[in-house]
């Protein structure tokens, strides 16, 4: 974290990731539930020197001769296990904020096999982090914790008192062999479906007893066999004929299918579903179900969906995955979180993966992306056909996963407004970088490897031209900010945020009849709701309205309401200050009272 990043989150309220304490002389005894929390779910940082009152932080301070013992004390126990079970390998910085010291403490999140971390050998003391609380995990969690700790991965359980020629879908495993030595001609061909199996450890001999397992009936069982291991629908499929942002769960779907069969048949059923809603007609090839042209589109959507199938909790005995196929989205949501960090979503190679049977089975046939998770396929290609780039949420507090891939077109505005005042051209990768870094203030690697197509090599090298043309400063090896001069071009060049733009006219109140009032989103009215007794900022709105993309928020709620003229910056004249926040007009008022 840097200095920057540390004002910016202490300005509003405690986020997920961050715990403020008061800690001037000593290190508070009630701080290790807070540990325990972080561990468990996905770290965070533990601030000693800032005090709340009346719900705002303010920095006090650690007395400067307690600093380095505190620090080591802090730093000795967490590695003694003298109050947790399990070491925490922290680190600590010292920040100089206006002559007072702030002692900041990392807490990493603890790898899956040293979970769950909890306090004086008592699993029932075991804490995770939800919103800016640290609560006692539940029985479910807890045990959700201790599965995810198990070497055996759940596609590798056998299915036991089961006749495992009995328990195939002929016609799928038939298809799978036919396909496999189709792409791998080379390999020496074996066709009774039993030994094939064998071969890639999907059947195993127990006692001279042929058992498949969980992974084996998944990918190639029958019906009955895939609904006898899972307790729960394999898929929920939702096409919704609107926009997303135009819908409410309360409305029905245009069409929905439970998927309830082996994953082949479920993969293949959701490429018939994907021809009728693809903006272009394609050819597909029979035998192998891809492509022949394979578009950016079919490419995104294929490894997306794809993703769904093989990387989902089978173990959740009670939350479904699901695909809402919007006009202006797709949304997939999994249970079970990624096993590995944002940060290193789009690395090459072999990560950490929760079902690598299925995984692997699908590779061999071509269906996935070859190494890596399959992100930097979907990524690149949504960059492609230039939309704005795919939002992630991997909750690790609820253990779930959910892909965002909006079908908006990215601008490039601030870097139009930068060349109209300066002449610098930019690339469409430099330009995209600049866009997102005014949006956000400061832009992570990983930031940026999202916005330009999921390549973390080329990310770097397009934040270091940003920064030699000095328009970006590296804050450290992950975080880059605007300069001051640019941030001051950009204020220059886009006197109001034309995103964010105010009304063209000041609307007479006096003058509307309750038929002039416009007719605003269900989410709108619920942001006029919010803003009816305070002042707020955006972080605070999406904070209260549940909402984890900044993106996605500002285009369906700031934007409607302050071009209606039912919202308005409280500074104006500096759309991007740090200290931004939105109240009600006249207007708002008025539609919030003639709400029914």
């Amino acid at each position: 974290m840097t200095k920057d990043e540390l004002l910016e989150k202490v300005q509003g309220y405690e986020w997920t990731d961050l715990e403020c304490k008061e800690a001037s002389k000593e290190i508070p005894r009630n701080i290790y539930p807070t540990v325990s929390a972080f561990a468990n779910t996905r770290g965070g940082w533990i601030l000693f020197g800032i005090a709340e009152e009346h719900g705002r932080f303010h920095i006090k301070g650690v007395d400067s001769t307690k600093i380095d013992r505190m620090s080591g004390d802090f730093l000795n126990t967490l590695r003694s296990q003298q109050k947790l079970n399990q070491p925490i390998d922290a680190e600590s910085v010292i920040f100089d904020i206006d002559g007072k010291k702030v002692l900041a403490f990392f807490i990493p999140e603890n790898d899956r096999n040293s979970k769950p971390v909890y306090l004086r050998e008592n699993p029932r003391n075991t804490y995770i982090r939800r919103g800016a609380r640290n609560e006692r995990a539940t029985d479910r969690e807890f045990l959700y914790l201790t599965k995810s700790a198990v070497s055996q991965h759940w596609d590798a359980r056998i299915l036991e008192d089961v006749d495992a020629a009995g328990a195939l879908d002929e016609e799928t495993i038939r298809w799978y062999i036919s396909l496999f030595y189709t792409l791998e001609s080379q390999q020496p061909r074996i066709d009774d479906p039993l030994e094939f199996l064998r071969k890639w450890n999907f059947l195993r001999d127990t006692e001279s007893v042929p058992k498949l397992t969980y992974g084996g009936v998944l990918l190639f069982g029958t019906d009955q066999y895939v609904r006898r291991i899972l307790s729960k629908p394999l898929l929920d499929y939702q096409r919704i004929d609107r926009r997303y942002d135009q819908w409410n769960s309360h409305e029905r779907w245009d069409d929905r299918y439970i998927f309830e069969e082996n994953l082949f048949k479920t993969w293949k059923a959701l490429v018939t579903k994907y021809r009728r809603i693809a903006e272009h007609p394609f050819r597909l090839d029979p035998t192998t179900l891809r492509r022949i042209d394979d578009p950016p589109d079919y490419v995104a959507f294929r490894e997306a969906a794809i993703n769904l199938l093989i990387h989902q909790d089978y173990g959740d005995p009670h939350r479904t995955a699901s695909l809402k196929v919007f006009v202006d989205r797709y949304v997939l949501w999994n249970p079970g979180e990624a096993y590995i960090d944002i940060d290193r979503i789009f690395a090459s190679g072999r990560e950490s993966v929760r079902n690598p049977a299925l995984v692997d089975c699908f590779r061999r046939i071509g269906l996935s992306d070859q190494a890596g998770t399959g992100m930097g396929s979907i990524f690149h290609n949504w960059y492609a056909l230039g939309y704005r780039h795919p939002s992630i949420d991997n909750n690790k507090q609820d253990k779930s996963f959910e892909l965002v891939m909006e079908k908006t077109p990215f601008s490039s505005r601030e870097a139009r407004h930068l060349h109209a005042i300066t002449g610098i051209d930019l690339t469409v990768e430099q330009s995209r970088l600049l866009s997102l870094a005014c949006e956000t203030n400061y832009l992570t690697t990983t930031d940026a490897a999202m916005a330009i197509g999921g390549q973390l090599n080329a990310a770097r090298k397009v934040l270091d031209e940003l920064v030699s043309m000095e328009l970006l400063r590296k804050e450290n090896d992950h975080v880059h900010c605007l300069t001051e001069s640019t941030r001051s071009l950009m204020d220059e060049a886009i006197p109001a945020d034309s995103s964010l733009e105010e009304p063209s006219h000041i609307p007479d109140i006096e003058a509307e009849t309750e038929s002039d009032i416009p007719d605003i989103s269900p989410a709108v009215s619920a942001m006029i709701e919010l803003l009816s007794t305070e002042e707020k900022s955006r972080e605070e709105l999406m904070l209260a309205l549940d909402f984890k993309h900044p993106a996605s928020f500002r285009k369906n709620y700031l934007q409607p309401g302050l071009s209606l003229g039912i919202i308005e910056m409280t500074i104006p004249e500096k759309p991007r200050s740090t200290r931004q926040k939105y109240r009600v007009t006249a207007l708002g008022r008025k539609i919030r009272d003639a709400a029914p």
